[in-house]
C-alpha cells in the first residue's frame, strides 16, 4: 500500500513522511490494546503464544466465539505468510484444551483479570474443545502483495478457510505526531465464513429457554426478521448482519445465563444510510452489555425507528 497524505498547514498542504517506527512491534502493541484495529468486538486473549508451529504473535476471540489467530510482518505481506499462519492455526486447532486454559489463563491474570475460571468459562463457553475449533486467519503488515490476495481469496471462496489481510501505514506530520492507515480491501468486507458447529436458529433460542433469556432474544430475532436483516446462527450465539454481506456483525447475542449482547455502531452506518451517534442513541453504546427483556426491547424499538428511517433492505427469511 503506497499512500500519499498532505496536511494543511496555513492554508498550504505540507505533505506527510513515512514514519520510523519499529512496525512489527508497535503494531503488536497497538493492536494488544485496541484489537478493533483488525476486527469488531474482538478481545486479545494471549500474546507471543508457544505452539507447535513456533509463537503466535496474538491470539483473540470474536463475539461469536471463534479463535483468531493474529500474525503481523514488519513489511510487505507475501503468499508465504499465509502459509506460516495456516500453521500456527492448524497447531492451536490441535492444542490439547487444558494447555490452551492454562496459557490463556496466565495471560488474563498478567492482564489483571478478576476470577480467571470464571472469565474462562464465561467468555469461551465450548470454544477449548478441540472437536470443531473454529479458527480465523488474519495476517498484519505493511502493504499486501497481489499473490497473497489472490491466494486467500482462492482458498476463503473454494475451501471455506476464512483468511484476511489487514494492511497498515504509519505517516509521520511535521509536529512529529502519527498517523495510522489501514487499508480496507474489497475480500476484507466480503468474505466469506462458515463455523462447523453452527445450529439452526431455533436450536439456540431452545438453549436460551433453558438460561432464561430465550424471550430476549426472540425479541431481538423477531424484530431482525421484520426489518428485513439476516439471523446467522452459531452453536451457542446468534448474529444479526445486513442482507447484502451476511459476515458482518451488527448485533450479536448469546444464550448465556446473563445473555450477552454486542452492538457495532461502525457497522451499522457502513451499510444503511444513519449516522453513528444515531444508531447509539437508539440502539446503545458500542460493546458488550446485559441481555434482557427490557434491553431487548429497547434495542427492538431502535432498531425499527432506525431501519424504517433508513428505507433499506429486502425481506430475507430466517435458517
Amino acid at each position: 500500500m503506497k499512500v500519499a497524505a498532505w496536511r494543511i498547514e496555513g492554508g498550504r498542504p505540507v505533505r506527510t513522511q513515512p514514519s520510523g517506527v519499529q512496525l512489527e512491534r508497535d503494531l503488536e502493541d497497538w493492536i494488544e490494546n485496541d484489537p478493533e484495529l483488525v476486527g469488531q468486538g474482538l478481545q486479545i486473549v494471549a500474546r507471543q503464544l508457544h505452539l507447535e508451529a513456533g509463537r503466535l504473535d496474538l491470539l483473540a476471540v470474536d463475539p461469536v466465539g471463534r479463535w483468531v489467530v493474529i500474525e503481523i510482518k514488519a513489511g510487505r505481506l507475501h503468499r508465504e505468510t499465509i502459509a506460516q499462519a495456516l500453521d500456527y492455526a492448524s497447531s492451536l486447532a490441535a492444542t490439547p484444551e487444558e494447555r490452551l486454559r492454562t496459557a490463556i489463563g496466565e495471560y488474563l491474570t498478567k492482564k489483571g483479570a478478576h476470577d480467571v475460571n470464571k472469565t474462562l468459562d464465561r467468555t469461551f463457553d465450548s470454544s477449548f474443545s478441540e472437536a470443531g475449533r473454529e479458527i480465523e486467519v488474519v495476517v498484519v503488515g505493511a502493504g499486501t502483495d497481489p499473490a497473497l490476495d489472490r491466494l486467500a481469496r482462492y482458498l476463503t471462496e473454494n475451501y471455506r478457510v476464512p483468511i484476511r489481510a489487514v494492511a497498515f501505514q504509519v505517516l509521520e506530520l511535521s509536529d512529529g505526531q502519527q498517523l495510522l492507515l489501514r487499508e480496507v480491501t474489497e475480500a476484507d468486507e466480503e468474505r466469506p465464513q462458515v463455523t462447523a458447529t453452527a445450529s439452526s436458529v431455533e436450536d439456540v433460542l431452545r438453549v436460551g429457554d433453558g438460561l432464561g433469556v430465550g424471550q430476549a432474544m426472540r425479541i431481538l430475532v423477531e424484530a431482525a426478521q421484520r426489518n428485513h436483516l439476516y439471523v446467522r446462527p452459531y452453536k451457542h450465539s446468534l448474529m444479526i448482519t445486513p442482507p447484502s454481506n451476511k459476515t458482518r456483525m451488527l448485533l450479536t447475542m448469546w444464550a448465556r445465563e446473563e445473555g450477552n449482547l454486542y452492538s457495532s455502531a461502525e457497522a451499522f452506518s457502513e451499510f444503511f444510510p444513519v449516522e453513528e451517534g444515531a444508531v447509539r442513541d437508539l440502539i446503545g453504546l458500542d460493546g458488550w452489555r446485559r441481555l434482557d427483556q427490557e434491553t431487548a426491547n429497547h434495542v427492538a424499538a431502535g432498531l425499527d425507528e432506525l431501519l424504517a428511517t433508513s428505507g433499506e433492505g429486502a425481506s430475507i427469511p430466517l435458517p
